[in-house]
């Protein structure tokens, strides 16, 4: 709740300032950031129970998941800041046409949607089963409030809400 308060109080004035934090945020919380969002409930509550049922091929998907980091990070980004662009999704509509950024972004839509249905769905059940908390009340009360917080703060303070949160 803390954080809401001293979010609201530094709340972003321009519409650059609320979608990219002003381009001047410190490094280290943005990386504490991007860690928080990839490890997400569902991957601490999912990823053991598949490996147990599957075996230790799970223990590849970080590999995955880091030679893409690079790949982007050495043949995607710099083109893109290059270019100025504010997305991929830009990016997609320059190279090719409208239609494939609308595909792109559609197919980002759901997997971003069915992605966050299974972390929520996940955190809710995890702490229903620790805690004396109805499923049903602890799942819309977390919406809320990184709703309200993302509305308050924008990317700032989704930056510095990864970074605090225990």
């Amino acid at each position: 709740m803390e954080y809401i308060i001293v979010l609201s109080k530094n709340k972003p004035k321009t519409l650059d300032e609320y979608i990219f934090g002003n381009k001047k945020m410190p490094m280290v919380p943005v990386l504490l950031s991007n860690i928080a969002s990839v490890i997400s409930s569902a991957a601490i509550v999912i990823l053991p129970r598949e490996t147990y049922y599957y075996g230790n091929q799970m223990m590849f998907t970080p590999l995955g998941e880091l030679t893409g980091l690079i790949y982007n990070y050495f043949f995607f980004l710099p083109v893109i800041l290059k270019l100025r662009y504010t997305s991929i999704f830009e990016y997609l509509e320059k190279r090719f046409n409208k239609f494939t950024r609308r595909f792109g972004s559609l197919l980002y839509f759901v997997t971003q949607i069915m992605f966050s249905i299974i972390s929520i769905y996940s955190a809710g059940q995890a702490v229903a089963e620790v805690f004396p908390i109805s499923f049903f009340i602890f799942t819309p009360a977390a919406c809320m409030l990184c709703t309200v917080y993302t509305a308050l703060g924008g990317l700032r303070g989704v930056v510095w809400v990864d970074t605090l949160k225990p």
